[in-house]
Parts: C-alpha cells; sequence; structure tokens
C-alpha cells in the first residue's frame, strides 16, 4: 500500500483513482486510515494534497437538470439510497479543488 511505497522513498507523488463516479469524502477519509499490522496512521506518512475531478463539459447541465436517482443510476451508496445524481455530480465538484 501506500505506507509500504513511502518507506520505499522512490516516488514523491501517489495518484489515487477512483473510477467511475464516486463518492469523493471517502476518497479522502482513506487518509485517516490506521494501518493496524503496522501500527502507521497514512496520515503521518501522506497527505492528501489535491483532489481532482473530471465533467462532462458537454453533458454537465443535462446531468443537473436530469431525475435520476443515485439507486435509478447504480450508484447506491447505501440500501436505499435515493439521491439525485445531480447531487452526487455537485458533491463532487465542490469537494475538489481541481475540476
Amino acid at each position: 500500500g501506500i505506507v509500504d511505497l513511502q518507506r520505499q522513498q522512490r516516488f514523491d507523488y501517489v495518484v489515487v483513482e477512483s473510477s467511475g463516479i464516486s463518492e469523493p469524502l471517502p476518497v479522502a477519509e482513506t487518509f485517516t486510515f490506521d494501518d493496524r499490522s503496522s501500527g502507521t496512521l497514512l496520515k503521518d506518512v501522506a497527505r492528501l494534497d489535491t483532489m481532482v475531478t473530471v465533467v462532462d463539459g458537454v453533458n454537465v447541465l443535462d446531468h443537473m437538470a436530469s431525475s435520476a436517482t443515485t439507486a435509478s443510476a447504480g450508484q447506491a451508496a447505501y440500501e436505499g439510497d435515493e439521491r439525485p445524481m445531480a447531487q452526487l455530480h455537485m458533491d463532487q465538484i465542490e469537494f475538489a479543488n481541481v475540476i
């Protein structure tokens, strides 16, 4: 994992890619992870530098106006998750510091 990569001292940066439409907060929360096997907190060896989201500029307005929900789009984070997909897209945009 990232802790092992840091110990090797071979890389200055690591890119963590979350495919598809994903919740930004759990990705960021990864940096509070406690590696119990080594007793190391990820935040002690790495820092979250940048959150990037890619926006489909051609279709973004249509996506925001859509009535699709996370459940109907197969993107539910939990059972009963019926948030508008537009809200998930907006969460990604608001959370990112590079769009």
